[in-house]
């Protein structure tokens, strides 16, 4: 996902970069809030790829997941009819 988030703010970069960016500065007013448009656009997508990579920091790595699966399941009752 943040590797597809990354390459869309790219490919957004180089088309404002190559597009509509000699329009803006030529005075084009159209193409100059088209300009901060997808510049606002590309801010939130790089927000996006912040939590995206913050979110990681949940997800347990492999070797954890395989020693818990490994360990055998076991219930311990302690109650006054059984023990």
């Amino acid at each position: 996902l943040k590797l597809a988030l990354l390459l869309f703010v790219f490919t957004l970069a180089a088309v404002n970069r190559w597009t509509l960016t000699a329009p803006a500065q030529a005075g084009d007013t159209e193409v100059q809030r088209r300009l901060v448009r997808s510049i606002g656009i590309e801010v939130v997508i790089v927000l996006a790829i912040f939590g995206v990579a913050a979110g990681w920091r949940f997800t347990p790595p492999p070797r954890a997941l395989a020693i818990a699966a490994a360990q055998p399941v076991s219930i311990h009752i302690h109650t006054l009819e059984a023990m």
